[in-house]
Formats: structure tokens, sequence, C-alpha cells
């Protein structure tokens, strides 16, 4: 402050000083310009959250919001310290926590640069237009609790081996993703999980036993799908277990009376398979059972009373779907050429019904198609 001033002039040079720094400050606040900036993540993170936007096609996001807001880095991205703005990713500690880019016209493949995000713990890129392979180096992601990637247009190919390394993994969804082979042995590592979903793919082999060894389950999603076996009596473990969904797989057998220790299952989905035979009793024991209970479309059967009404009040008209294979059935030599095959009929009562009729000239086959027929209890060959 310059000496010999009066008092009155020295007050009018601070509050000039005062009024510059608030013009400043309406300048930058009425623009319209506000930076939350935070710590910077480190510049591996950074660089492979670039490479995410550029990978999958960034500009044409539904929403790309936060992520080229001015003023710029050299690397053309809004500057570091502002990730956690960038729209859906959220920042914990200074290190990416969560990717939540599902559903938002993503396209393109994941960028090896993803795997230094070694601190993430949810990846959710689901229901977007993604290509390629889900990258075998998944693993890489070590701290991963939730993997979300269902709904993309990936290469068809098996469950990469490498999401068995995931040990913290608590949540897995890959449904609609081009999968195809079985279900790899290794996931029976991760004993953490509650929720699997592998719906809508072109899996095949048993659905493994081994899955009742995760006592953690409360989800597990496996629908139309090219499964083939029977239901493993161990899923009857599975305590915790809320959903049950194997609808439109091709399953054989009987339902194990295991599965009515299932004491909390809410959501029971068998229907569309080639179950067969007299439905366990035990199923009595699913008292917690909603609406959202299938079983039609198999060859089930009751004659107990009380399991009837039990399942009818939850999947009405579940009987009415069910193919029973015919009562008596015989084979009469009528010549040289000719065999009559008769059967006690069917008492369909919803549609129908229908006869598909096989044959084999040999024990053991090959079987043939011979007729399909819709009204007759017996057929002339």
């Amino acid at each position: 402050m310059k000496t010999g001033m009066s008092n009155i002039e020295q007050i009018m040079i601070r509050m000039k000083g005062l009024l510059s720094f608030s013009f400043i400050l309406v300048l930058i606040f009425g623009s319209g310009i506000f930076l939350d900036i935070q710590a910077a993540i480190p510049s591996a993170e950074r660089e492979a959250l670039i490479a995410l936007y550029n990978s999958t096609d960034g500009d044409n996001w539904t929403d790309n919001s936060g992520w080229k807001v001015p003023p710029l880095d050299a690397d053309g991205f809004a500057m570091p310290g502002t990730e956690g703005n960038w729209y859906g990713i959220n920042i914990q500690n200074d290190v990416v926590f969560q990717i939540n880019l599902g559903p938002n016209h993503l396209s393109g493949s994941i960028p090896y640069e993803l795997q230094n995000l070694s601190h993430l713990w949810y990846l959710s890129l689901q229901d977007n237009i993604l290509t390629g392979e889900i990258p075998a180096w998944i693993d890489n992601l070590i701290n991963l609790r939730g993997l979300y990637l269902w709904g993309n247009e990936f290469t068809e190919g098996p469950i990469p081996s490498a999401i068995g390394n995931l040990l913290y993994l608590e949540g897995l969804a890959l449904d609609n993703c081009n999968l195809t082979g079985n279900i790899p042995s290794n996931l029976n590592n991760l004993s953490h999980l509650t929720y699997l979903s592998l719906s809508q793919n072109q899996l095949t082999g048993d659905i493994p036993p081994w899955l009742g060894n995760l006592n953690n389950f409360q989800t597990l999603w496996l629908r139309s799908n090219n499964f083939t076996g029977p239901l493993p009596p161990e899923l009857g473990n599975l305590s915790n277990l809320k959903n049950l969904h194997l609808r439109d797989n091709h399953l054989t057998g009987n339902i194990p009376e295991e599965l009515g220790n299932c004491s909390n299952l809410e959501e029971l989905d068998l229907r569309g398979n080639i179950l067969i035979g007299n439905i366990p009793e035990s199923l009595l024991n699913l008292i917690n059972l909603t609406s959202w209970t299938y079983i039609g479309h198999n060859g089930l059967y009751t004659y107990n009373d009380v399991l009837r009404t039990f399942l009818t009040i939850k999947c009405q008209g579940w009987e009415d779907t069910q193919t029973i294979p015919p009562q008596e059935v015989t084979a009469d030599v009528l010549s040289d050429t000719s065999v009559k095959v008769s059967w006690t009929p069917i008492p369909f009562t919803a549609y129908l019904g229908e006869y598909h009729i096989f044959f084999s000239q040999i024990s053991g086959g090959p079987i043939h198609s011979l007729a399909l027929l819709r009204t007759s209890q017996f057929l002339r060959w």
C-alpha cells in the first residue's frame, strides 16, 4: 500500500481489488462452467477410460456428457481430476471404482487397456452393440465384484475360463452373448457368487452338479440354451436360492426330490423341457413360491391331490400342457409285412394332442419317423 494515502483512498483500492475478484468469479460461474476437480486418477487408468471411449465410438454414445467438457487436456478429454464427472464413471479413493455404460449405444470392442483398472469393482456394459470376444485378460480385474455384459454381439465362442479366477465376483450376467460350449468347471471357484445369468445362448452339456456347492446363490438363470441331462440333485443344497430359471432347454428325467430343500425359492421356471414322471411331494416345502412358477410343457404328473392343488395355485393350468406317454402300448404281428400298434388314448384336455410314431428295423436304432396321428388309438404298418 502506498504511503501518504488517506484512509478513504486505501479503502477504495481494497474495494477495487475485491470487485475485480468478484468480476472473475461472475465471469466463470455466470458462463455456466463449473468444474468439480478432484485428485487425478492414475494416468494408466485415465488412458484406459479414453481407450474405452475411442474403441466403442464414444462420440456417438447416447450419453457422453462430461467426457469432453472444456477446457480440454492435450489428450482431447476433460482435464485430469474431472473423471468422476464423466458419464458412467464412478471414482472412489482416486481410482476407477465402477463403470456403468449400459445401455448406451456402445459399438466396437472392449479395449485391452481396460485391464489396467485393477481397482475396478463393477463393470456394466450390458445391452450395447459390442463385438469381438469377451477378453481373456478379464481376470486382471482382480477386484471385480460384478461383471454384466449381457445383450451384446460378441463373437460366437465359449465362456472365458479366466472368469473363474475372479475370486471376489458376486454377480455375473452374460445372457444373449453368443456363447457356446459347456459352463467352465473353474467357475466352481466363485464361492461369493450370488447371481449367475447365462440365458439365451447356445450353451450345451449337463447342468454342472458343482453349482450346488455355491451356497451363496440367490439367482440362477440358465434358460433358453441347449442343456441336456437331468436336473442335478445337488441344486437342493442351495438353501439361499430364490430364483431358478431353467426353461426352454432339453433337460430330461425326474424333478429331484432334493429340490424341495430350497425352502427360500420364490421363482421356479422349468417349462419347455423333457422332464417326466411323478412330481416329488417335497415341493410342498416350497411355501415361498410365487405365481412366477412354471412347470408346463413337460411330461410331469402327480397323484397327490394336495400337491396338485398347491401347484395349481402357483401355476394355473400346468397339467393341461403335460405330454404323458400313452399306456398299455401293444404290438401285434398281422403278417410278415404288417404290424398293428395299439395304446390307451391320452385324455387331452386343453389341446387336441397328437402321437408321433417312430420305428426302427433293428434293436438300438437308427430310429425313423413314421407318422403323426391326432385322433387314432392304433396304427397299422
